[in-house]
């Protein structure tokens, strides 16, 4: 594992510099080189990909995909074939989370021109938006004595692997630099221990995912669970998976957190992908947890809220006085990796601080701070 220092000396010194890196690493010279590609992946990075393209009059030739249920299908005009049938001179983009497992396949069977997804968040970032994957190489040397001071307050060997792990990858953006998986998303074991009088709050609360879980580990010895879900599809969901034998302990809320009471934009999508945005076409009502909990002793606090994890933070500073254990999402955008723990840290300075990494690529990545 190299060290942080030897990552500030391989970082290039602009971003056109690092660009030109990029794009010769992957022998990319212009978008138009994309011509005649095929996508990996038949879900909805594959047939976002596929939109963008044609946007911009570039032809895709195929899909495809592991699943054998996808082939010989049609999506959208363009044919699913089996991995098989490719051809090892075609150029292959991977339009799926499992970048690492696809791009080892492929490599094993002989393919050579092989482009995660990311790569065109990173290059193209006018045609190919993606707020996870912007370019951070101008915030990595701009925020160096931040970042280093993070490195340094975090609690053990793993979690200072894996920051500059994603550090690395940042740079590289090579496949085997991705971040490694290691425990169980908000309940990763060792240092994390929940009480028996848990008053747990989760914000983002999804469709109850979390909630399943903490039931799990708990065993129902808990206080209160206290959930926030402003989709409204995915609220009613959660109501749904609130076993008849906890309703009077746990609360759902159909509300946002935030760091005041009021109004804002938000994004219904009905799943994972929900979010406060200023393109949003729905309002709703957002809140502090310092307000919503104030009459509460509140044990955890769990934030996954699509970026919005700063002003949530914002808003429960009171509480975080206090040094409730803590899981908060890093990854919805580059800086919240350093920015996050920095938070805390301000408000608390008490905390010790860890880092684990749950899903196959750049999402998952985890601030635990106890």
């Amino acid at each position: 594992m190299v060290d942080i220092f030897d990552l500030y000396n391989m970082c290039p010194d602009s971003e056109e510099e690092y660009l030109k890196i990029i794009k010769e690493k992957f022998s990319i010279p212009h978008i138009e080189s994309f011509s005649g590609a095929v996508l990996f992946g038949t879900e909805n990075m594959g047939k976002n990909l596929l939109r963008n393209f044609k946007k911009l009059g570039i032809g895709i030739s195929s899909f495809s995909d592991n699943n054998k249920n996808k082939w010989e299908k049609i999506i959208e005009d363009i044919p699913v074939i089996k991995p098989q049938e490719l051809k090892h001179d075609e150029l292959i983009i991977i339009a799926s989370q499992y970048v690492k497992e696809i791009y080892n396949q492929l490599l094993s069977s002989g393919f050579k021109r092989i482009i995660p997804y990311y790569v065109l968040n990173i290059l193209y970032p006018e045609y190919f938006p993606y707020e996870r994957h912007k370019r951070s190489i101008k915030e990595f040397v701009k925020k160096k004595e931040k970042i280093l001071e993070v490195y340094k307050r975090l609690s053990d060997s793993l979690s200072k692997d894996l920051y500059l792990q994603i550090l690395k990858f940042r740079i590289t953006l090579s496949v085997e630099d991705l971040p490694f998986i290691d425990g169980e998303e908000y309940f990763p074991g060792d240092f994390w221990k929940l009480e028996e009088e848990e008053t747990y709050i989760d914000t983002g609360a999804y469709n109850g995912d979390t909630l399943k879980q903490f039931l799990k580990h708990t065993k129902g010895r808990f206080r209160k669970y206290i959930a926030l879900e402003p989709d409204k599809k995915n609220y009613e969901e959660l109501l749904k998976n609130i076993p008849e034998i906890y309703k009077d302990r746990v609360i759902p809320l159909q509300i946002g957190a935030g760091d005041k009471k009021e109004i804002v934009k938000f994004s219904s999508c009905g799943d994972i992908a929900s979010m406060i945005s200023e393109n949003g076409e729905d309002n709703i009502e957002v809140i502090s947890l310092d307000e919503l909990c104030r009459n509460e002793s509140v044990t955890t606090i769990k934030i996954d809220v699509e970026g919005y994890e700063p002003q949530v933070l914002k808003g429960a500073k009171n509480i975080i006085k206090h040094r409730p254990k803590l899981a908060v999402s890093v990854y919805h955008t580059p800086c919240h990796l350093w920015d996050l723990p920095g938070q805390v840290i301000d408000i608390n300075p008490d905390y010790e601080l860890y880092l684990r990494h749950h899903e196959p690529d750049v999402h998952g990545t985890v601030l635990y701070a106890i």
